[in-house]
């Protein structure tokens, strides 16, 4: 199961969510794809329903790891692990906390190819980055 790291704001009529979560993967180039697509759904979905989209964002920040590569001949062994910070940052409009919530959710879990599970953070947060981290030029 892979823990989200919610916030979400309310600024002039708009929610302001910010997601992370840590990731480990051999595969950063499937979950990039994956994530597009989920993004995709998740701002048609999120139209279909009455919201206006600011924007919505995803990015995938590396953060340690590596792999191996090893072969006596024909057969060449991988091994290794890579660890991302995977986010998900947008502005929407006309939408409720629990639609949010829903489909940070989907998107999230379609995109890891696993179970997850939303904590929502309580400390301030402001879209403009007076939070205490910068993940992929984006401030949380």
């Amino acid at each position: 199961m892979t823990l989200l790291h919610t916030h979400i704001k309310e600024h002039d009529g708009a929610r302001i969510v910010s997601v992370t979560a840590p990731i480990e993967t051999m595969a950063p180039q499937t979950v990039i794809a994956k994530l597009a697509a989920e993004l995709s759904a998740a701002a048609n979905q999120l139209e279909a329903g009455g919201a206006v989209i600011g924007h919505l964002k995803g990015f995938l920040e590396p953060n340690e790891g590596s792999v191996t590569l090893s072969t006596t001949g024909t057969e060449v062994t991988v091994s290794g692990v890579l660890k991302f910070t995977l986010g998900i940052t947008f502005i929407v409009y006309k939408v409720s906390d629990e639609e949010i919530k829903r489909t940070i959710a989907a998107a999230a879990a379609a995109a890891l190819d696993n179970e997850v599970e939303i904590e929502l953070c309580e400390h301030e947060h402001t879209h403009e980055g007076a939070h205490e981290h910068d993940y992929g030029g984006h401030k949380h």
